[in-house]
């Protein structure tokens, strides 16, 4: 039997946070939970700083780049200082773009001056990269400060050199009528050729457009360059491909990870030349000394030693990191859980639902449930299933009924409250009357109520981009909560999921609109609770007009057109053209109109490939 007093508490913290009003209730001071952490949805501040799990052995003021050019971040970047040989062009000097690794910042600063030394003008430059890394509006890559732009240059119609106005876009042949600019190629080359002998970094790459690319090699010819010195540079100076910027505006450098970034958990992506120093027996040192440390007395390195592992992607330790997730700290528990979700495979989501259901500590749960739903699988789907929990049901006018009771102090007037609250009452140990006050003990039991809530929400997060149906029903039933965020949230992991959607606000408190979409909802999942996903989305897409009929490479066109569509299609479109041509760009990071344009640019090139037809007028309109 519950005590009364804890009964009653539970009862009006639940009104309380359904929006209920209880004028006669009191609270009692006590310890209280820490508010759960708001999701962070805007990029930093250019001016803000990473968190980086340096070690004790490790200086913390130095440069770290972390992942990849389009995933990764930075920490520690130095600020790229103008001088008489180096400026950056002033509309990318506002966007304050001119962050990069140690190794970055000092070759721009030896190339500058060998361009001065030579010909007495200005390395001039775009963007670099967020003092903090991360995602620029103005490309896919700039994430982790080892790439810089290049701004060409340029000779007037005199023939003399000029500094650029802006990154001022050139034709085949290097001129642009409208700014009265030519490409220069003895600049540009002295350019390039500092930055393919330079010690101070390893150039990976040099993007240029394919026209001035030979306008360059063929001036290194003529001027006699050694041959070797000229085949480095024909292979690193490369148009891109895949629908991006072909790179008649600037110079795109991008230089390989250093071993101190090796060392942090960067990625080199793309081409790696015979040449280049990749660091891996430096690397596996380090992972053996980060793995010992996973035994030491200090909290703080054994939960830095598993944030590392994670960074240095140690797949092969996985072992000692799923062994930390019986750690007494729940700092390194919570670290272990997000290290398993990196490192781990679906077998280990059993373990990881034995540390859900006997954890206490809320982040710590948190962190199960989105390690859970990013590994993925029939175990993961169960998992999410029971983690979503059931729908807290409308409890309104019990306010008024407590207030009343509270008044008259009186058993009489049980029969004002709801069937359900009289049931509770009358199973108490004492009279209503002889209870206290409507105590509710501490402010702990409402922040864990705001807990609860708030990994309720998670859950649904992990539901919308775990791909499995198993938790359909038990989301499903959260349409009918009393609090409208969740409702909103379950709708959404629904149509994710489903790629059903029924364009119905479960936000809103028109009840019949809800109603009708319940029965839709349920009407749905009667009829196909034993089909596979892909027959879902096949459905979906068929039912909102797209001409999917199965999810095959001759269906492309179409699934490029739903890119441009509302979330729940755009998302599955991708994911789906991702499966069938294994192309992964970070476009469910883009806007659908720019992931849309990329497919779109991407087929295009790769039709004879793909036999595919010409792309239909629909599909061009659908993304521009």
């Amino acid at each position: 039997m519950a005590r009364p007093g804890t009964t009653v508490g539970l009862l009006i913290a639940a009104l309380l946070l359904s929006g209920a009003s209880l004028s006669r209730v009191t609270q009692a001071k006590g310890p209280s939970l820490p508010a759960p952490p708001a999701p962070q949805t805007n990029p930093p501040d250019v001016g803000q700083e990473r968190y980086f799990p340096f070690l004790a052995d490790e200086p913390s003021d130095v440069s770290v780049s972390v992942g990849d050019t389009s995933y990764g971040y930075l920490v520690g970047g130095h600020a790229l200082s103008e001088s008489n040989s180096l400026a950056i062009l002033p509309k990318q000097r506002k966007r304050q773009l001119r962050y990069g690794s140690s190794e970055l910042i000092g070759l721009l600063e030896e190339v500058a001056a060998k361009l001065y030394e030579a010909t007495k003008t200005k390395l001039w430059l775009g963007n670099l990269a967020r003092r903090g890394g991360g995602d620029i509006a103005y490309s896919v890559s700039h994430n982790s400060g080892r790439d810089a732009d290049i701004a060409f240059s340029y000779l007037d119609r005199a023939g003399k050199p000029v500094d650029p106005p802006d990154l001022v876009p050139l034709n085949g042949q290097g001129f642009s009528k409208a700014q009265g600019l030519r490409f220069d190629p003895a600049r540009n080359w002295v350019v390039v050729k500092a930055l393919l002998e330079t010690k101070k970094a390893q150039v990976q790459y040099l993007f240029l457009s394919g026209g001035l690319k030979r306008q360059l090699l063929l001036y290194a010819k003529k001027k006699g360059e050694r041959s070797g010195l000229i085949n480095r540079a024909a292979t690193v100076l490369r148009q891109p491909g895949g629908g991006t910027s072909p790179h008649n505006d600037h110079l795109h450098l991008r230089i390989y990870c250093g071993q101190r970034d090796v060392l942090g958990g960067c990625v080199n992506t793309g081409v790696l030349h015979p040449w280049a120093k990749l660091h891996q027996k430096a690397k596996r040192k380090r992972i053996a000394e980060v793995s010992a440390l996973l035994d030491d007395e200090r909290v703080k390195q054994r939960r830095r030693a598993l944030e590392r592992l994670e960074l240095l992607n140690a797949r092969e330790r996985i072992a000692a990191v799923v062994a930390r997730l019986e750690d007494r700290a729940s700092a390194v528990r919570k670290a272990a859980v997000s290290a398993v979700a990196r490192l781990g495979e679906r077998r280990h989501v059993e373990q990881l639902d034995h540390v859900y259901r006997d954890e206490d500590d809320q982040q710590v749960r948190i962190a199960v449930i989105e390690a859970v739903g990013s590994l993925g699988g029939k175990a993961a789907g169960r998992f999410l299933s029971r983690a979503v929990g059931a729908p807290k049901l409308d409890l309104s006018g019990m306010g008024a009924a407590f207030e009343l009771a509270a008044e008259a102090r009186g058993a009489g007037l049980l029969r004002a409250l709801p069937d359900f609250t009289r049931s509770v009452w009358q199973s108490l140990d004492s009279p209503f009357w002889q209870l206290p006050s409507f105590d509710l003990r501490d402010e702990a039991l409402l922040a864990r109520l705001k807990a609860d809530h708030h990994t309720k929400l998670v859950a649904l997060g992990a539901v919308a981009t775990s791909r499995r149906l198993e938790p359909v029903e038990a989301v499903m039933a959260l349409l009918e909560d009393r609090n409208a965020e969740v409702r909103r949230a379950a709708a959404r992991a629904l149509r994710m999921t489903t790629n059903f959607g029924y364009g119905i606000d479960f936000g809103s408190d028109n009840l019949e609109q809800r109603n009708k979409g319940m029965r839709l909802w349920r009407s749905a999942v009667g009829r196909s609770r034993k089909a596979p996903r892909d027959a879902w989305l096949v459905t979906g897409f068929l039912g909102v007009g797209y001409k999917v009929r199965e999810l095959h490479q001759k269906h492309a066109w179409e699934l490029v057109r739903a890119v441009a569509a509302g979330e729940h299609l755009s998302y599955n479109a991708q994911l789906v053209l991702m499966r069938l041509f294994d192309h992964h760009p970070p476009s469910l990071q883009w806007s659908r109109k720019d992931a849309c344009r990329h497919w779109l640019r991407w087929l295009k090139r790769r039709r004879k490939t793909y036999q595919l037809i010409k792309p239909p007028k629909k599909t061009h309109r659908a993304c521009y």
